[in-house]
């Protein structure tokens, strides 16, 4: 797949969004993911920048991550990812994210 440079951080929001909020599901296939188990994974090119340069926050089923201290990424989390087990690691210009999925167990309602 090629993509338009002159527009790539347009571009690039938009797929890590949507990889990111249906990666559950496993229903994007422009990322770079893997699934090990019931856990999952995203690779995030980030050229240039080592451990040191990335922060990462969780606030209101929204992950955030900045480069130098400059918003680089906003993703949202989708319902089936629990943000507990998200962990990230830099290696070679690529930041990868791994998380669980959370387990789906049937409720039964009794009723009264």
């Amino acid at each position: 797949m090629k993509i338009d440079f002159k527009n790539f951080e347009d571009v690039a929001n938009l797929l890590v969004s949507e990889v990111f909020a249906n990666l559950a599901n496993n229903t994007h296939d422009n990322a770079e993911k893997s699934s090990v188990g019931s856990g999952k994974s995203i690779e995030l090119a980030i050229p240039g920048y080592g451990k040191e340069d990335v922060k990462i926050e969780v606030k209101e089923k929204v992950l955030y991550i900045y480069l130098k201290d400059e918003l680089f990424r906003r993703l949202p989390i989708g319902a089936k990812i629990d943000p507990s087990s998200i962990k990230a690691t830099v290696k070679h210009g690529l930041l990868t994210l791994s998380f669980e999925k959370k387990e789906e167990k049937p409720i039964t309602i009794n009723i009264d």
